[in-house]
């Protein structure tokens, strides 16, 4: 259609654009004026949702061919780590750590399945570990704990403090029974550090808890039943180093629901900075 006044042509678009509405278009051109009505699906020309696919991600590398590591006596293991922190510069005297996995085992109708658990042991043969132990004690008890070692001593106020986070800087909280009930708002912050009576980290003696604490090693197991633990230096010898993770395995036993032979699985020695040397768990396990 061609119209010859332009306000003509208005007025014919505002009557004809109603009916088309939303599925129309009008469109007029400016030199000619010749004004062009259709009509057409929008709907058609909206993109599409394209499916969701879960893209996997397939690995193209196999193991052909899966050798376990030999096992290895205690005193050839002990020379190895020896001879390997020699060829390290500037590291004199490093940690010996023993690796161990325990059987966790399944709920059964004869048997608890075990839970992850935790705790504090003295070796027999303890080697210097500094620890920082936030004390919550009054009066006599207090200076107790200073003489004791304790690094952070105080009341009420320490508490408010720790709640603050002013004070972060500690390894362990201890208590005594006074303060027990005291220290519930703090559970959620401590966490692991929250003292308890069970582990011997809130008494009355808490001179004895300190210095427990700081000749003790903790130790913790985790979902997976690893426990990891240090048994001594490089400079130890071999049996200071063995009788020290004698130790180790007979306190984790008392936490097993079946006998050792099979409440361990794993065992592994290393070093701070050294190699992994697998044990022979017969050679502990009688």
């Amino acid at each position: 259609m061609q119209f010859g006044d332009h306000t003509a042509d208005k007025e014919i678009i505002r009557r004809m654009a109603a009916p088309v509405g939303v599925m129309g278009c009008l469109r007029l051109a400016s030199k000619s004026r010749q004004i062009f009505i259709f009509s057409r699906n929008f709907a058609s020309r909206r993109r599409r949702r394209e499916p969701k696919v879960n893209l996997k991600r397939y690995d193209n590398v196999y193991a052909i061919s899966y050798r376990e590591p030999p096992k290895q006596i205690f005193t050839e293991a002990m020379g190895a780590l020896r001879a390997y922190n020699i060829s390290l510069d500037g590291i004199t005297d490093q940690i010996v750590e023993l690796y161990v996995r325990v059987d966790m085992g399944e709920k059964t109708a004869s048997k608890q399945k075990i839970n992850p658990f935790h705790g504090l042991m003295l070796l027999p043969k303890p080697y210097g570990v500094e620890r920082k132990v936030l004390v919550f004690a009054r009066g006599e008890a207090a200076e107790a704990a200073r003489r004791a070692g304790g690094n952070f001593v105080g009341e009420e106020e320490l508490i408010q403090q720790v709640a603050d986070g002013e004070v972060t800087d500690f390894d362990q909280c201890l208590c005594t029974l006074e303060f027990l009930n005291k220290m519930k708002p703090l559970q959620k912050i401590l966490r692991e550090k929250m003292p308890t009576t069970r582990r011997g980290t809130a008494s009355d003696n808490i001179a004895a808890a300190i210095d427990a604490y700081k000749k003790g090693h903790p130790y913790r197991c985790d979902r997976e039943g690893i426990v990891n633990i240090g048994v001594g230096k490089l400079s130890f010898t071999d049996s200071e180093v063995r009788v020290n993770a004698s130790a180790v395995l007979s306190t984790l036993a008392t936490h097993g629901t079946v006998t050792k032979g099979k409440f361990f699985r794993e065992l592994v020695i290393s070093s701070e900075r050294g190699p992994s040397y697998p044990l022979e768990i017969a050679e502990w396990v009688s």
